[in-house]
């Protein structure tokens, strides 16, 4: 049973360590960050998560991981194809028993559950800068708002002086510019 333990974690590692790379890039990511903490925390959740309780929401937050109801069974839960192979191999040829096979993804279970609390403990989901700085990713600018301009200029008075009406009305003015530039000029 070890090796299937040992076969799980090789399979499940890369999910981490996806995510963990992003956050040792050198180059500011900011931008990045909420969506990709999304993404880890739902993939994640894809592992061991019925997939209509994950379509009902968004945010992580609101994910309900931890009712066992929206758990997948035992034999479906995605553990790595080559610790499937290995463990239905094992059972078939009688070198565990079925209630091993039940321990083993009961543990799965457990460190997945427990993986997905501990970082929507962690991690900054709810943060609001991380949340406006998607803005600064020109690939996500038209699905950004000048909301997310004005979060910055009332976070940081001092460092960007719009604070008047008329400031703010120009400095949308450029936002929107910003906005609706063709993609083709953005590459020169």
């Amino acid at each position: 049973m070890t090796e299937v333990y040992l076969l799980f974690f090789q399979a499940t590692v890369p999910t981490f360590t996806s995510f963990n790379l992003l956050l040792q890039r050198e180059q500011s990511s900011i931008f990045l960050l909420h969506d990709e903490m999304v993404k880890f925390a739902r993939k994640l959740c894809s592992k061991f998560m019925v997939p209509a309780a994950l379509q009902c929401h968004e945010e992580p937050c609101e994910i309900a991981f931890k009712e066992k109801a929206n758990h997948l069974p035992g034999r479906k839960l995605n553990i790595g194809f080559t610790t499937r192979a290995k463990l239905n191999r094992l059972l078939d040829e009688g070198d565990i028993t079925p209630q091993q096979v039940d321990s083993f993804h009961e543990a799965v279970l457990c460190f997945l559950t427990s993986a997905v609390d501990y970082a929507l403990k962690k991690l900054p989901l709810e943060e609001p800068l991380i949340k406006h700085a998607q803005f600064v990713d020109v690939r996500q600018r038209a699905e950004s708002d000048i909301e997310d301009v004005l979060y910055f200029v009332e976070r940081f008075p001092h460092h960007l002086p719009y604070h008047g009406p008329e400031e703010h009305d120009l400095l949308g003015e450029e936002f929107l510019n910003d906005q609706t530039m063709p993609m083709i000029s953005l590459q020169d």
